[in-house]
């Protein structure tokens, strides 16, 4: 029998190296000139391809600031000046990307002064504490419990519903990202991935939720969300984006 030896793939970090090392020079000519440089999926595809490397989408899946590459990190003093990623939608029929240094992550500060508040978990059979195992499942376990209703302070006659999730288009935006430098960042039709949204008749709550504690989180991640339930879908209640974690299990 012949021994296959398989064909090793390359991490996304490697792949990013790449890019930069062919547009390492144009990519900071036009992050310094116009505050991003612009690349289109087939693009990125085409490195990672060559390299045997991820998918488009693990490839600009970076949800904290300790999974970009290295090379978005070089030179940067502060999170803020970190180069992100963020999805720009159909730009000329061409699914887009800009990278810039848009201060894209938020810390994550968590009151320590805070006390866990016991909620009774209901009497069902198909979910519990010790069941949880992703994060949709964290998020039922949240609502079915009536802790989110408990954590909003709603009021019992008028308690969240779920109402939207899922991945969906973004529509039309247009909004400013960056702090030495601030660009105008247009956006047209960008997939958003919505993790959970609830309702009740004075607010809307817009939930990204992670199953691990994590330091920063990608702030587009509530913001596409918010943008679009705001002015393309015209919703009028106040919106609250809500970053739900689960600690210590």
């Amino acid at each position: 029998m012949t021994k296959v030896n398989k064909i090793q793939k390359a991490p996304k970090n490697v792949v990013w190296e790449e890019f930069f090392r062919v547009h390492g020079d144009q990519i900071t000519k036009d992050i310094e000139g116009k505050g991003m440089y612009t690349v289109t999926a087939n693009e990125l595809k085409a490195v990672s391809h060559s390299l045997n490397g991820p998918d488009l989408r693990l490839l600009t899946k970076l949800d904290r600031s300790g999974a970009l590459p290295d090379v978005f990190k070089t030179g940067a003093n502060s999170l803020s000046d970190y180069i992100n990623i963020l999805p720009l939608g159909y730009i000329n029929k061409e699914y887009t990307f800009a990278l810039g240094r848009f201060n894209a992550y938020a810390p994550l500060e968590y009151d320590q002064d805070q006390h866990p508040v016991s909620v009774k978990f209901p009497d069902v059979q198909t979910i519990s504490p010790e069941t949880i195992s992703s994060e949709s499942v964290f998020i039922d376990a949240a609502f079915t419990s009536g802790m989110l209703n408990q954590a909003f302070e709603t009021d019992p006659k008028q308690p969240l519903m779920p109402v939207l999730h899922g991945r969906m288009g973004s529509g039309d935006m247009s909004f400013t990202a960056g702090i030495a430098k601030k660009i105008q960042v247009a956006v047209s039709s960008a997939q958003l991935e919505i993790d959970a949204t609830f309702e009740n008749q004075k607010s809307v709550v817009v939930i990204e939720a992670k199953a691990v504690p994590e330091p920063d989180f990608l702030v587009r991640q509530l913001y596409y969300p918010y943008y679009m339930l705001k002015n393309s879908r015209g919703v009028t209640k106040p919106i609250i984006p809500t970053f739900l974690v689960l600690l210590n299990g």
